[in-house]
């Protein structure tokens, strides 16, 4: 991870202020005192793991959640990310443009803690006297007391002496010791090479293993058989299955069969013949209703027929009454 640029936007004395560290290469901060070098580191330890409750950083501010830095942060694959970190306790890590950003991408780049970082990567005036005076305890290897001079203390010697202890238990190079888990595992595996080895040369030993898997192999086969009968008895019961209906269908119909018994059997042609005598019965229906059609047209006549037969007579009897003499004689003649 390198960190390319810092913003020191509401910190300390500073507003608005930035620092360029993109150019390669080892960067240099310098300057006379209170000039703000000691503000600046802790605005980097605050961008990358968030402003500390009760920060000195914000005195000039009305609170200390109106603190803010900001940033570039690059990774070493390239991936950078633009930053901006306000005083608080949640949702502190920002974007730019004031939208809250995870912290899981930013602490994926710097890949260690705040404790780590401020130990190893962010050292000032008492950490280093601090480093000093470690060195002077721990004294031995050069390596290790200048490791735990930036750690701070002496927990790296008492890391690596755990670290021997246990380098013991796990391998003894003496050429006596036997308690090494290294050695019980040697000899676990010579052990078992020999129990192998005795097994491949035993003539009994493979003649038992042979006929232990002949054995196992001919189980394999029975047990293929049983499968396969168990699969046959198994579509021989699924084909019952579904002529289970079909079977009681058939003893249904028997039954009724056996009721009719008592019928006795129509002789052959019987169906034509029924046949036969229905269209002739729907033909002399046909033909009943053609006579009543006709009978009723014949009433009709003859009911006409009587009517007029009435009226003629009437007109017949009006008429002889007219042609008798008295009828002819007027009344003019009767005066004279």
């Amino acid at each position: 991870m390198r960190l390319a640029r810092l913003d020191l936007i509401s910190w300390g004395h500073f507003a608005r202020a930035s620092l360029d560290l993109s150019a390669p290469g080892l960067q240099l901060v310098y300057g006379p005192n209170e000039a703000g070098k000691s503000t600046a580191r802790r605005a980097i330890t605050a961008l990358l793991f968030g402003v500390p409750r009760g920060t000195p950083d914000a005195f000039l501010l009305p609170k200390a959640t109106d603190a803010r830095v900001g940033g570039r942060v690059v990774g070493d694959d390239g991936e950078a990310l633009e930053l901006v970190r306000r005083g608080g306790q949640k949702n502190t890590l920002l974007t730019p443009r004031d939208e809250v950003l995870s912290e899981e991408p930013l602490a994926r780049l710097v890949g260690v803690g705040e404790a780590t970082f401020s130990a190893v990567f962010s050292m000032d005036h008492d950490t280093l006297r601090q480093g000093a005076e470690a060195v002077l305890r721990v004294g031995g290897d050069v390596g290790e007391s200048l490791a735990a001079a930036a750690l701070g203390d002496a927990r790296l010697s008492k890391a690596a002496a755990r670290l021997r202890i246990r380098e013991g238990e796990l391998y003894n190079p003496s050429p006596n010791a036997r308690k090494s888990q290294l050695h019980e595992a040697l000899r676990a595996y010579k052990e078992a090479r020999q129990r192998v080895d005795d097994a491949e040369s035993d003539p009994a030993a493979y003649d038992e293993q042979r006929s232990h898997a002949r054995a196992r192999r001919d189980a394999h086969e029975a047990a293929l058989q049983r499968l396969a009968a168990t699969r046959a008895q198994r579509l021989r019961l699924e084909e019952v299955q579904r002529a289970r209906p079909v079977v009681r269908e058939r003893d249904a119909a028997d039954v009724r069969l056996a009721e009719l018994a008592h019928v006795p059997t129509l002789r052959g042609g019987l169906e034509q013949e029924h046949s036969s005598i229905a269209q002739s019965r729907r033909q002399a229906e046909g033909g009943l209703e053609v006579v009543a059609a006709r009978r009723v047209t014949l009433r009709e006549r003859e009911a006409a027929q009587a009517g007029a037969a009435i009226r003629w007579q009437l007109q017949h009897q009006r008429l002889v009454a007219l042609a008798r003499p008295e009828a002819l004689d007027g009344p003019g003649d009767e005066a004279g």
